[in-house]
C-alpha cells in the first residue's frame, strides 16, 4: 500500500466517522505519518485494512491504540509481528509478538473506554451549562477498580473461565496484556490505580486504599473468605500472565474527544512476581523502558 492509497483511505474512513478532514488537516497529517511507517512493514496490512473499513467510532479507537502501540515500536526499530497464534490449536490470535535477546513476548490490547453512564451524564450537563460536576467517590473508584480487572481477565479467559490466546508459555515466552485505561476515573487515573488492580491495597498508601483484592496478591495466613474468593477467581491469570502493560494517553483526552489520532502514549509496566524471577523482571522493564515512553505522574496526588 503506498503512501498515496493510505492517505485516501485514511480520508475515506474519516469523513465516513463524521471528521472533517480538511479543519483537521494538520491532525490528519501527523497521524497519516504513522499509518505510512507501517504500511512499509507488510505485517501491518491487516490492521490497515481493519482500520480502514471501521463503521463505528468505538471500533475506530481500538485499531487507532494498536497502530499507536505497533508505531512506537517499529520507530525505535522494534518489530512487532502482527496477530500470531500461540499454539496450532488454537483459533484466536494474540495481538502483537516481540521478538528480543532470545526473549518471546506476546501482547494482548485493550481500550477501555469510559462508562456510558458517567459519559451520559457529562454530555448532559455540558448541553445545558459549560461545566460538568461528576465526581467519582470511593465505591464508585473501587467499582472502577474492579471494571478494570473484568477486562483484564477478559483478555486470557472466557466467562466460564474457559482459557482463550494464550497457552501456558515456555521458559523464553511471556504473555503480557497492553491496557489503555486513559479514559478512566475521569481521565485522572495514576500508578497507584493500577498498583491497586494488580497487588491489591497492601501495595499502595492508606489514602489509595479501596478494599480492592488485587489479581496477583497472595493471601496471607488469616484470609476472608471474599479474599479466598477472588484469589480463586485469578488463579489462571496469575499462573499464565507475566505482565500487564498500563498505557495512557500524554495528553488528557477531555470529555468532548471523539478520535484520539492526535495522542500519544505512555506506559507503565506491571509484572507478575508470581513467575517471574527479579533477574527476568529487570530485564524485561530495563528494554521496555529504553525505548517506550514512560508514564511519569505530573498530577497532584494529595488533591486526587
Amino acid at each position: 500500500m503506498n503512501k498515496q492509497e493510505v492517505k485516501l483511505k485514511f480520508n475515506n474512513v474519516l469523513t465516513r466517522l463524521g471528521m472533517d478532514t480538511t479543519a483537521w488537516f494538520k491532525t490528519i497529517s501527523y497521524f497519516r505519518e504513522k499509518l505510512e511507517l507501517l504500511s512499509e512493514r507488510s505485517t501491518y496490512n491487516k490492521l490497515l485494512k481493519s482500520l480502514f473499513a471501521s463503521n463505528d467510532l468505538s471500533e475506530f479507537n481500538s485499531y487507532v491504540f494498536e497502530v499507536m502501540f505497533s508505531y512506537d515500536f517499529e520507530i525505535n526499530k522494534q518489530p512487532l509481528i502482527y496477530e500470531i497464534n500461540q499454539s496450532k490449536g488454537e483459533s484466536s490470535s494474540v495481538d502483537f509478538l516481540y521478538k528480543s535477546d532470545g526473549i518471546n513476548i506476546y501482547f494482548e490490547l485493550r481500550l477501555i473506554q469510559q462508562r456510558n453512564c458517567i459519559t451520559t451524564s457529562i454530555e448532559t450537563q455540558l448541553a445545558v451549562s459549560k461545566f460538568s460536576e461528576v465526581l467519582l467517590n470511593g465505591d464508585d473508584q473501587a467499582d472502577e477498580t474492579i471494571r478494570i480487572q473484568n477486562l483484564i481477565l477478559s483478555k486470557c479467559q472466557k466467562p466460564d473461565g474457559a482459557p482463550t490466546k494464550f497457552q501456558i508459555s515456555k521458559n523464553d515466552s511471556l504473555n503480557f496484556i497492553v491496557i489503555n485505561i486513559s479514559e478512566l476515573h475521569l481521565s485522572m487515573i495514576d500508578k497507584f490505580d493500577c498498583l491497586l488492580t494488580m497487588y491489591g491495597d497492601v501495595s499502595v498508601p492508606e489514602f489509595f486504599q479501596r478494599g480492592i483484592f488485587g489479581m496477583w496478591q497472595d493471601l496471607h495466613d488469616t484470609p476472608s473468605e471474599i479474599e479466598i474468593k477472588y484469589h480463586d477467581k485469578f488463579k489462571y491469570f496469575r499462573e499464565i500472565i507475566h505482565g500487564v502493560l498500563f498505557v495512557r494517553y500524554e495528553k488528557d483526552i477531555g470529555h468532548m474527544s471523539k478520535m484520539y489520532i492526535d495522542r500519544e502514549l505512555e506506559y507503565f509496566a506491571i509484572l507478575n512476581n508470581n513467575l517471574l524471577p527479579r533477574e527476568t523482571s529487570d530485564f524485561v522493564i530495563r528494554k521496555l523502558a529504553s525505548f517506550l515512553p514512560k508514564w511519569t505522574n505530573k498530577e497532584n496526588l494529595e488533591n486526587r
